[in-house]
């Protein structure tokens, strides 16, 4: 049987919400939606935030199953 959308597996320890990089690196994600063991990530390119020409570049998204996910720190961009 296959989970309903927004159905939280008591397993996963993401929200909505949170932010997440997977733990082998790479960008820091947005956790969109949880279904069942997968976890829906948004995240912006790198080139998106260092080229002024780009601000507007389509976000990526994608599924990852929570295993592979670690929670991130947010980024301080004020400093």
């Amino acid at each position: 049987m296959k989970p309903e959308v927004g159905v939280c597996v008591s397993a996963n320890p993401f929200k909505p919400g949170d932010i997440v990089r997977l733990k082998s690196g790479g960008p820091l994600m947005t956790v969109t939606t949880i279904v069942g063991w997968d976890t829906n990530c948004t995240w912006f390119p790198v080139t998106a935030l260092v080229a002024p020409f780009e601000l507007y570049s389509f976000p990526g998204a994608t599924t990852f199953p929570f295993q592979a996910l670690e929670l991130a720190t947010k980024p301080n961009y004020a400093s």
